[in-house]
C-alpha cells in the first residue's frame, strides 16, 4: 500500500471539497464529475447529495435533483435548508401542493427563514388565497425588510386585492432595494397601464424583455425604432411577441407606419398569416422562424404603443382593421344552414400554459345556465380541456374545432355570429378586431389591457365587458350574461 495515497475517507473528503468549490464557482460539469465519483464511493452522504441536487437543479435535471434531496432527507430529515431546496425543485416541477408542504416543513424547523415565507406566499397566491399569501409576505418582510423579491410579490398580491396604492409603494420599495429588478419594473408597468396611466406605464413595460421574455428577445445589430427616428427610405421589421391575442390587439399599429417607411416587414406566427393578409398598410408578412430579409431598424410589436406615445385617448381604436375571408364565410353559412335563432359564439378558455390562465379561463360547466335559453350556440374553441370534452355531447352547442385550421377559419366563423361571448382569450381580440359585437368575461382584476371599472373598451368599440364582482365569482358573471341575452334575443 502506498503510504502517500489518501485514505478512503480522505479521498471522499477531497472529492467533496473539490465538487463543492466547483459548484459554488459555477463549473457545473467539473462539480458533477467530483461529486459523482464521491457518491459512487459512498452513496449515503448528506452534503454531497444536497450539492448534487443543487447541481441537477441548476442544469434543469429536476427529477434527478428531487431524487437527490429525497435521499439526503432520509439521512437528515431535520435539515431545513434541504427541505427548502426540495421545495424549490417541486415548484419548478409544477407540483405546488407538495412544494407548499415542503415550505411548511421548513418553517416548522426554522420559523425565521424569510425566503421560505416568501415562497409559501407565492404558492398561496397561485391558489388565489391572497389574504393568506399577504400574511406570508408580511412575515417574510418582518424578518428581512431588504427582501426585494418579497416586496415585489407582496405588491402583486395587493393588486389582486384591489389595494393599488399600497401595491405601487411595494413595487417602488423593491426597485429601490434592487434597481435592476426587471420583474418589479414590469409588474409596476402593468399596474400603471391597468390604471390608465399610459404615459408612465409604456416606458416601464420595456423591462419585459429582461423580466420574462428573455426567450423571445433577439439582440439584432440594427437599432430599435422610436417615433423620433425617421423611417424615410428605410425598411422596418415589426417583431411579433407574446400570445395570439397580443398580436391581434396590437397589429393595428402596423398600418400607421405605411407613410413613414419604404417597406414594412411583419414577422408573425404561421396560424395568423392568412388572417393578417387583410391588415391594411401593405406590410410584407414573414412566418416567424423563417430567415429574415435585410432591414434597417426594428420594433417589437408591443413597443409600438410607446413609439406612438399612446394614451387612453389616442388609442387607434377604429374597427374593423381585420376582415374575414368572404369565401370562407360563405362556406360557413352553407354549413350552418338557415338561421332560425340568434347565433352566439362561445369561447371560454385559452391556452393552459399562460401563467394567469386559471384566473381568466372558465370551465364549460360554468356556462350551463346559458344553454337553457332559446339561442343557437356555437363553440369557437379550437382546443378543449380534458374536463370539458365529456360535456360537449350533452349540451346544445355545436363543435367546429375540427374545421378551425387557422385564424382565418375562426374569423369566418366568428363573422357568421350575431354575438361572441368570450373569456379574455385570442377569440375576444379576434372578434373585436373584426368589429363584431363581443361580450368579454373578465376576472375581478383583469389583464391591464381592460383597465379598471369600465364596461367598455377604448381598444374595441364593439366590446362590452362583464367583470367578476369578486375574485373567482364566475357565477355572477354568467347570471348577468344570461339576463342580458334574454333581453337581447
Amino acid at each position: 500500500m502506498n503510504p502517500n495515497e489518501p485514505s478512503f475517507e480522505n479521498q471522499i473528503q477531497q472529492l467533496n471539497e473539490l465538487g463543492h468549490t466547483a459548484l459554488t464557482q459555477g463549473r457545473l460539469q467539473e462539480a458533477l464529475n467530483y461529486l459523482g465519483r464521491s457518491l459512487q464511493l459512498s452513496r449515503d452522504q448528506f452534503q454531497p447529495l444536497c450539492d448534487i441536487g443543487t447541481l441537477f437543479g441548476l442544469s434543469g435535471r429536476l427529477d434527478l435533483a428531487l431524487e437527490a434531496f429525497d435521499h439526503a432527507l432520509v439521512l437528515q430529515p431535520g435539515d431545513a435548508t434541504a427541505h427548502y431546496n426540495r421545495g424549490l425543485v417541486l415548484e419548478r416541477l409544477n407540483r405546488p401542493l407538495e412544494a407548499l408542504a415542503a415550505y411548511e416543513k421548513v418553517l416548522n424547523l426554522d420559523p425565521n427563514l424569510s425566503p421560505a415565507h416568501n415562497n409559501r406566499g407565492n404558492i398561496l397566491k397561485g391558489f388565489n388565497q391572497m389574504e393568506e399569501a399577504l400574511a406570508s409576505y408580511d412575515r417574510a418582510l418582518a424578518l428581512d425588510g431588504s427582501n426585494a423579491d418579497a416586496h415585489n410579490n407582496r405588491a402583486a398580491a395587493l393588486v389582486e386585492l384591489g389595494r393599488m396604492e399600497e401595491a405601487l409603494q411595494n413595487f417602488d420599495r423593491a426597485i429601490a432595494l434592487n434597481p435592476r429588478f426587471a420583474m418589479a419594473y414590469k409588474n409596476k408597468a402593468q399596474l400603471l397601464l391597468l390604471q390608465g396611466q399610459f404615459e408612465q406605464g409604456w416606458p416601464l413595460y420595456e423591462w419585459r424583455w429582461k423580466a420574462d421574455l428573455q426567450g423571445e428577445y433577439r439582440n439584432f445589430s440594427k437599432p430599435v425604432w422610436f417615433s423620433r427616428d425617421s423611417l424615410k427610405g428605410k425598411t422596418i421589421l415589426i417583431q411579433s411577441e407574446q400570445g395570439f391575442g397580443d398580436i391581434l390587439q396590437f397589429c393595428r399599429y402596423v398600418p400607421l407606419l405605411k407613410d413613414k417607411a419604404a417597406q414594412i416587414l411583419f414577422e408573425v406566427p404561421k396560424p395568423l398569416i392568412p388572417l393578417l393578409t387583410t391588415l391594411p398598410g401593405g406590410a410584407t408578412l414573414i412566418e416567424k422562424g423563417r430567415p429574415l430579409p435585410d432591414f434597417d431598424t426594428y420594433c417589437p410589436l408591443l413597443t409600438l404603443p410607446l413609439s406612438f406615445k399612446t394614451t387612453v385617448k389616442t388609442i387607434p381604436g377604429g374597427t374593423p382593421y381585420l376582415w374575414a375571408d368572404p369565401a370562407k364565410k360563405t362556406a360557413w353559412e352553407k354549413r350552418l344552414g338557415p338561421k332560425t335563432q340568434s347565433r352566439i359564439g362561445l369561447a371560454w378558455s385559452g391556452k393552459a400554459q399562460y401563467i394567469h390562465d386559471s384566473k381568466r379561463s372558465l370551465a364549460l360547466e360554468s356556462l350551463k345556465p346559458l344553454f337553457g335559453l332559446p339561442l343557437e350556440f356555437h363553440s369557437l374553441q379550437k382546443e378543449y380541456r380534458p374536463q370539458d370534452k365529456p360535456l360537449l355531447a350533452g349540451l346544445p352547442i355545436q363543435d367546429h374545432s375540427g374545421e378551425l385550421r387557422d385564424f382565418s377559419d375562426t374569423a369566418a366563423l366568428v363573422d357568421t355570429m350575431d354575438l361572441v361571448v368570450s373569456a379574455d382569450t385570442s377569440v375576444a381580440h379576434l372578434a373585436g378586431a373584426l368589429g363584431k359585437q363581443v361580450w368579454v368575461l373578465l376576472p375581478a382584476i383583469p389583464n391591464c389591457r381592460w383597465l379598471l371599472g369600465r364596461s367598455d373598451s377604448p381598444w374595441y368599440p364593439t366590446a362590452r365587458l362583464f367583470r367578476q364582482p369578486k375574485a373567482g365569482d364566475w357565477a355572477s358573471v354568467i347570471n348577468e350574461i344570461s339576463a342580458r341575452l334574454v333581453e337581447k334575443k
